[in-house]
């Protein structure tokens, strides 16, 4: 079962309601697709309630792929109202996946509302295939794995976790939850989720250690996810002030560059041992940010001496994408950035990459660090 709504100044739909897939109505529907022009303004809100007016039902797997190139400016334009209207109007839990196309779209509405749905959004540049990019969506959500995830810990005080909520699982996909525990020992954890229209629940008692901040890398990645949950709550409800001085006490803290903050270190100064005390301590390679990016992200990494800085970014399959860095670099806190390009200036394809750095000091001692991110389009 399937339909086709069309949004503008006005709303325009293939069918009244959801028609079967049969080939009749799909050659129907490519002559209702090719005939579609310029549409006018953008009413978005109206266009996402009519589509949730559709007969859905609990034989089919429901679902909305909702496709934009704009803002909303028409009718309902305020972004929480429009994610309020459409969980307020999603009586059948409809799964809503997004997809952005081009730089002008409201990337805070199109992943808050799929978040808030059941599903997940993509942005796809303008000179993507988009009929590709939507295909392999279709390819993945065919084999849902777990929808309604919860975990939870019997004994062990937590906060502050994130991701909010969990997404749910695909063929191919993870869970991974990060947050703060006040107390340790053993703890039993449960994950509980759905499959179809059973219930599984899955156990595994797990130490939480009395080391604190347990290993050095782990409380970087939980500041990251909440930073990157705080700035998608400035993106919906503005620059609110409790907001922003989250952001930068979270930044300076982990020492994770964002938007509303930046490192530096003044060249003028003279007191030796005030200098010491700025420079790293270890060899340290940050998660990118953004992370996923669209298109292009910012790698940082600090190193405690003068020494040769290669980085290279590879695909999963370990073939090299690009030599992104290859220089002596003094002491301290550096960042470079990379636009998702190879090493021929082409673009590369949506997917995740490794990027890894190689650092050899002056007494020629070698160490490499490894992380991935994801390129979104």
């Amino acid at each position: 079962m399937f339909n086709i709504i069309t949004f503008g100044t006005t709303t325009a739909a293939f069918k009244s309601d959801l028609v079967a897939a049969m080939p009749d109505n799909v050659e129907d529907a490519r002559a209702f697709v090719t005939d579609i022009g310029p549409l006018g303004l953008t009413n978005i809100d109206d266009a996402l309630q009519k589509s949730l007016q559709q007969s859905f039902s609990d034989d089919y797997a429901n679902m909305i792929v909702f496709i934009t190139d704009g803002y909303p400016t028409l009718g309902e334009t305020f972004v929480p109202a429009i994610v309020a209207n459409v969980k307020n109007a999603n009586t059948k839990n409809v799964r809503i996946f997004s997809f952005g196309v081009g730089d002008d779209v409201s990337t805070p509405l199109l992943v808050q509302m799929a978040v808030e749905n059941g599903g997940y959004a993509e942005f796809i540049q303008e000179d993507d295939d988009i009929s590709r990019i939507v295909g392999n969506h279709f390819k993945r959500i065919s084999k849902p794995v777990l929808t309604n995830l919860d975990i939870k810990f019997d004994g062990l005080v937590t906060s502050d976790r994130f991701p909010r909520p969990l997404a749910d699982q695909f063929w191919g996909s993870q869970v991974m939850q990060m947050g703060i525990y006040q107390n340790s020992g053993t703890f039993p954890v449960y994950l509980t989720a759905s499959v179809g229209d059973r219930t599984v629940s899955y156990e595994s008692n797990q130490e939480f250690s009395n080391v604190p901040g347990g290993h050095r890398f782990v409380p970087r990645l939980w500041a990251r996810a909440k930073i990157d949950y705080l700035l998608n709550e400035i993106a919906i409800y503005g620059e609110l002030q409790e907001l922003v001085d989250q952001v930068i006490a979270l930044s300076l803290k982990f020492q994770i560059l964002t938007p509303y903050t930046s490192f530096y270190a003044d060249p003028n100064d003279t007191d030796v041992k005030e200098k010491k005390e700025i420079l790293p301590k270890e060899f340290v390679l940050q998660q990118n940010y953004p992370n996923p990016f669209n298109p292009t992200t910012t790698i940082q990494f600090a190193i405690p001496e003068p020494g040769w800085i290669e980085i290279k970014i590879y695909d999963l399959r370990g073939v090299l994408v690009r030599n992104l860095l290859n220089e002596h670099k003094n002491a301290g806190i550096h960042s470079i950035h990379w636009d998702a390009t190879d090493d021929a200036g082409l673009g590369v394809a949506t997917g995740v990459y490794l990027y890894q750095i190689e650092f050899t000091n002056v007494h020629g001692e070698r160490m490499v660090l490894t992380k991935k991110m994801s390129l979104v389009k």
